[in-house]
């Protein structure tokens, strides 16, 4: 999972110690052509990790690319729609072509714009001749505009793919696919979420990467039915806790209509466990953020970058000076998108750690709510993380106790949505606190795949035993 290190016929070739992080190497001063060639990877995850399951193994997928000397770059297009009307939309596309050749080159790079799923009939197209010097890369810059554009929603989430080519002398080199959708977003310290100028109350659930008793190496089915289920029980939006998520979590996001925080680590320098991201913070962090962003930043489903969960530097000036550090990057990669943090420390909101990001989060201060919009009248506030609660399936109590900290038996926990870790309260406390403070307008709910509410009906996904019913329920059908 952990410490990736790629050699190629022996020689090593690179490699990157988040495990969650994407990234590229390239093979080619390695590669003995005409031969037989041996990729070995190797991977290290160490005990104490992570808080949670971290999963081992090549769990996510592995690519090999082929390109000409002359290509689109790595994650090479940028797609913002920053005009939206009824009759149109522009769609800037910015475009990094890479030069590998030895000799400066001439290209011509087109990209035109369609209906993702439809046959393709060109909604918009630009084109534009650019000179990329030997070993070097140039970006591009193509505003196509969309007549009569398709808004990516909720209940309509219409996508729509840009198709890049690199021509030289009239001959296709390269064409490289962005699928994105045409939307606006905005986070209002009044009442909250805006899509498409539109007032959407989110509800939401925190969501761990693994896949239960299916372990961590991707199955799209099993995220897809994991949605559905969701979808079902009225959530519309995703926490990746605590870590970037698997592209293909993005993708159905995108196809399925759920927004997204993507979210970056669960620590920074200060360790939560032994071996946990605090030994690569400082090496690392900048590198992990950027790759998270350009990774991720085309899908229409992610409206916030999270840098951080219940990090420990809350507390400090160092801590703020990283926030801000972590924000600055995510508005030079991303300046279309705002960054966030999960703050569970209460005097974060008042400590000057609340003007790192710029929508802020708390984790289960709901008492804080009133306080804090005193205090920052002018900042956007939502419930990162909330209610929690825990319960065994099928199996009820008697008699039955408001103390969260009551109904357990013979290893079973009663399954009336009462009772809660020593951190947590039940859903109707977090309600109530939604209720009297109707400008906190987001709610992602739990430390793992826990809680949400379907407008005024409350269903409660229990915090372990949810997500093993899920999986189990997954695993019974593929196993039928």
């Amino acid at each position: 999972m952990a410490y990736s290190t790629v050699w190629l016929n022996g020689e090593f070739v690179g490699g990157w110690p988040y495990g969650y992080s994407s990234y590229e190497l390239d093979l080619t001063p390695f590669i003995k052509f005409g031969s037989e060639n041996v990729v070995a990877i190797r991977l290290d995850n160490p005990p104490d990790s992570s808080r949670w399951y971290p999963g081992g193994g090549l769990y996510r997928n592995v690519w090999l690319v082929k390109t000409a000397p002359v290509h689109v770059g790595h994650w090479g297009t940028v797609v913002t729609t920053p005009v939206i009307s009824d009759a149109s939309a522009t769609v800037d596309v910015t475009v990094t072509v890479n030069n590998d050749s030895g000799s400066s080159v001439n290209a011509t790079v087109k990209t035109s714009v369609y209906v993702l799923g439809q046959r393709r009939v060109s909604r918009g197209n630009a084109t534009t001749n650019i000179r990329v010097p030997a070993n070097s890369l140039h970006a591009a810059a193509l505003s196509p505009k969309v007549t009569k554009p398709k808004l990516w929603n909720l209940e309509s989430p219409t996508l729509y793919v840009a198709v890049t080519q690199v021509e030289q002398q009239g001959q296709v080199v390269d064409e490289y696919e962005t699928v994105f959708g045409i939307r606006s977003i905005k986070f209002d310290e009044k009442e909250g979420f805006y899509l498409n100028g539109k007032h959407v109350y989110l509800k939401g659930v925190c969501d761990h990467h693994d896949l239960g008793p299916l372990g961590s190496a991707i199955n799209i089915r099993a995220l897809e039915r994991q949605i559905e289920i969701l979808k079902e029980m009225g959530v519309n939006a995703i926490r990746t806790s605590h870590n970037p998520p698997a592209p293909e979590l993005l993708e159905l996001c995108d196809r399925m209509g759920i927004v997204v925080m993507d979210e970056a680590f669960d620590a920074w320098r200060r360790s939560k466990k032994k071996n946990d991201y605090s030994r690569v913070f400082d090496d690392w962090h900048e590198k992990d953020m950027r790759a998270l962003i350009r990774r991720d930043r085309n899908h229409p489903s992610v409206v916030f970058w999270s840098i951080g969960n219940e990090i420990g530097e809350q507390g400090n000036a160092e801590g703020h000076a990283l926030a801000a550090a972590l924000t600055k990057i995510v508005h030079e990669e991303d300046p279309t998108r705002p960054s966030t943090a999960a703050a569970n420390n209460r005097n974060s909101g008042y400590n000057g750690f609340q003007k790192s990001v710029d929508v802020f989060g708390y984790n289960y201060q709901f008492g804080d709510y009133g306080k804090f919009r005193e205090a920052n009248p002018a900042m956007p506030l939502f419930g990162n993380e909330t209610a929690s609660t825990v319960s065994s399936r099928g199996e009820y109590f008697f008699p039955v106790e408001a103390d969260k900290s009551k109904g357990r038996a013979n290893f079973q926990v009663s399954s009336y949505d009462l009772y809660a870790p020593r951190w947590a309260t039940p859903p109707d406390t977090k309600f109530e606190a939604q209720d009297k403070y109707p400008y906190v307008g987001v709610s992602l709910c739990g430390p793992a795949l826990t809680t949400s509410v379907s407008q005024r009906l409350m269903v409660a996904i229990q915090q372990f035993s949810w997500i093993l019913r899920i999986q189990l329920r997954g695993l019974a059908q593929q196993t039928n």
